[in-house]
């Protein structure tokens, strides 16, 4: 299936680093994404957000190669978080939060990664479209 991201759909990524557990404040000039809260205790750490680009879509697992088993190219309004997670709190437990909020929302995963094991770099992904 292909998703027309077009109106309504959005898509949501979930990028948390515990690296920076001592932040205090948001990165200057970044914002929540009006569909998407944050994690408590969680700041901006990286923000980007362009009016029209390009994104590939993973909807299977990294391979080595550094391509997705299966991918889908996108284009339009990318906006790009990563929530800096609170100190004690684990990455795990940030992403199954999002994961929860996000079925609770209406939104359908299209794919997600927890481990290491075809996520790529970067830690855990989750990707997810509006109903």
């Amino acid at each position: 299936m292909k998703w027309n991201c077009v109106g309504v759909c959005v898509l949501a990524v979930l990028g948390a680093t515990a690296g920076f557990a001592g932040r205090t404040e948001d990165i200057r000039d970044s914002k929540d994404h009006p569909l998407v809260s944050r994690y408590p205790g969680a700041f901006i750490g990286e923000y980007q957000s362009v009016e029209f680009d390009e994104f590939t879509l993973p909807l299977g697992k990294f391979k080595p190669d550094g391509t997705f088993e299966k991918s889908q190219h996108l284009e339009g309004k990318i906006t790009h978080i990563v929530y800096d997670a609170p100190a004690g709190r684990s990455i795990l437990e940030i992403y199954r939060n999002y994961e929860s909020a996000l079925k609770r929302g209406n939104f359908q995963i299209l794919w997600s990664c927890v481990n290491s094991e075809g996520c790529g770099q970067g830690g855990p992904k989750l990707y997810a479209a509006r109903r």
